[in-house]
């Protein structure tokens, strides 16, 4: 196959000469997919992409070879793919109803303030030469992420909608529903947090799971 030979010859991808890795129309149909309509009560329905197996299966062994590279340059305030990440969003929440229900530990003035925020097709619009920037930040990544990155992620992607009949080629973004989208917008958006954590209250905390960003202060 010729992206097995791409795939053993350069190991991930790694290339001194990225324009001798096929031809973009290639890698608009490889890193293209399947679009499905997720239905919601009450809400929009959620679009997701459904990936080709080859890519799934190289994103998915690339995710978990740089796991560590991924989350510790997302910043500590991404709680998404922490050890005690699940534990941390279960403590957000109770402190969000005890707000909602005007809890107070010692004076009943004293009431904890949080601003959950949740971005409107984050996904969808997020930078994609951000990203890669964010990626080759890193030495690890540089080498061995980001050109396979920049490959799937250059251009438009051919997605495909059944129902409809439809072929879409979307330019921006990542697609919900990739294995390492979650991954790569907390690496996306860490300087976002840290800027909100840096211009914030001296008694504030900010933290965020993937597209979920909240503020917790004292006013």
């Amino acid at each position: 196959m010729y992206f097995s030979c791409i795939f053993k010859k350069t190991k991930f991808l790694k290339t001194k000469n990225p324009d001798g890795l096929g031809p973009s129309d290639f890698w608009e149909n490889f890193s293209g997919g399947k679009l499905s309509v997720l239905p919601r009560t009450e809400k929009k329905p959620r679009p997701v992409g459904c990936k080709n197996l080859l890519y799934k299966l190289i994103a998915s062994i690339q995710g978990r070879a740089y796991d560590k590279a991924l989350v510790a340059l997302a910043g500590p305030a991404h709680l998404a793919g922490k050890p005690n990440g699940v534990l941390a969003a279960a403590i957000m929440a109770q402190m969000e109803l005890d707000y909602m229900q005007r809890v107070a530990e010692s004076d009943a003035n004293d009431i904890r303030c949080i601003l959950t925020t949740d971005a409107e097709a984050a996904f969808q619009s997020a930078s994609r030469k951000h990203c890669y920037e964010v990626l080759c930040s890193e030495a690890t990544l540089k080498d061995r992420f980001a050109p396979f990155f920049a490959h799937t992620h250059k251009g438009a992607q051919r997605v495909f909608w059944p129902a409809a009949n439809l072929l879409l080629r979307p330019s921006s973004g990542f697609t919900q529903g990739d294995v390492n989208s979650s991954k790569l917008f907390t690496c996306n958006t860490a300087s976002l947090v840290a800027g909100l954590q840096a211009e914030g209250p001296t008694d504030a905390t900010v933290v965020a799971i993937v597209d979920d960003i909240t503020i917790i202060w004292v006013p």
